[in-house]
């Protein structure tokens, strides 16, 4: 049973969006900064690019559970630790000898991951806004942890392995806590994320071993 109404969810967004709203726009920024560094440059990006997934884990868990969710839902200080393990987690990856190779090339895994950051940057947004969910209530990736999950998972599919299967724990649980959460409140375009996360993780589980960039 969610202790909380559609209503007062969304209001915690428009709340976010209004009082922090840089935050939103640069959330945007840095997801596309971190395409651009999977495509272009990738030995670059296999260290930057889980920096900045782990600032988008941390603020996500610090932010909307650690502040706006606390008041009204009493786990949000678990999924508050939950999501800055995953951002130290993220972090590591970023420190470790021979990162995961987080290139962008004309794959299938890299195809996938494509459509599900598609999904969490342009059409999840926009199917929201038709459901009645536009600014400022919108759930974008700047503010909102499901999304931020979602393109974790999308980023993270690019290099299945050990290690990824490792870190995709966390935001597939997170998931399938969105997928409970959208049917307890009907946000019913959320299944979008999920069904896209599904695909990531299709790609992600479908492979044994690590890839690592030191890899021929």
């Amino acid at each position: 049973m969610i202790p909380f109404s559609n209503e007062v969810y969304f209001s915690l967004f428009a709340d976010l969006n209004q009082t922090f709203w840089p935050a939103t726009w640069i959330g945007y920024a840095l997801a596309i900064l971190v395409v651009v560094l999977a495509m272009k440059s990738p030995r670059i990006g296999d260290r930057l690019i889980p920096i900045i997934l782990s600032i988008a884990w941390c603020w996500s868990g610090s932010v909307f559970y650690g502040q706006a969710m606390a008041d009204i839902f009493w786990p949000a200080w678990i999924f508050k630790i939950v999501f800055l393990v995953q951002a130290a987690l993220l972090a590591g990856l970023a420190l470790i000898p021979n990162p995961l190779s987080l290139r962008m090339v004309a794959d299938n895994k890299s195809w996938t991951s494509g459509m599900v950051i598609a999904v969490c940057l342009i059409f999840f947004p926009l199917l929201a806004a038709q459901m009645g969910h536009a600014w400022p209530n919108a759930q974008l990736i700047g503010n909102a942890p499901a999304p931020i999950a979602v393109f974790t998972l999308a980023i993270l599919c690019l290099a299945p392995g050990t290690i990824s299967k490792a870190l995709s724990v966390l935001p597939a649980a997170y998931v399938f806590i969105t997928a409970y959460l959208a049917l307890e409140l009907s946000i019913w375009e959320d299944f979008l994320l999920v069904l896209s996360a599904l695909a990531a993780l299709s790609i992600t589980f479908k492979h044994a071993g690590s890839t690592r960039s030191g890899e021929a």
